[in-house]
């Protein structure tokens, strides 16, 4: 399915970016919480070859706290997802279907939530 806000690039889930916008003011909220509880520091990043890096240390603190985070998130994003597909003339007569409960399912979503952010 083609993307409404992001273009269709290699390896990006546009369409999965396009579903975070209406709540990208919660992520950035968070991300900037990091910074401010201390989980992140500049010490954390790098510059390599023109990019700004995170160093294997404050990756792992991100992960932990993504984790925690992504479970308050997953609900609104079913939500989102279900009043996309309504929009689209869709139906589902059995969630379980889409959004199975299982952990595979829920780190497909959170890998591709975390490549949004």
């Amino acid at each position: 399915m083609n993307s409404l806000y992001h273009g269709i690039e290699h390896g990006r889930e546009s369409l999965a970016c396009d579903l975070v916008e209406p709540i990208r003011p919660l992520y950035d909220e968070w991300a900037v919480a990091l910074f401010a509880d201390g989980v992140l520091r500049a010490e954390d990043f790098s510059m390599r070859g023109g990019a700004c890096e995170m160093g294997k240390a404050g990756r792992m603190r991100f992960y932990a706290a993504f984790e925690t985070a992504a479970k308050s998130w997953r609900p609104q994003m079913r939500r989102l997802c279900m009043d996309l597909l309504s929009a689209l003339g869709g139906e589902l007569g059995d969630e379980s279907g889409c959004f199975a409960e299982s952990e595979m399912v829920a780190a497909e979503e959170d890998d591709a939530l975390a490549d949004c952010l």
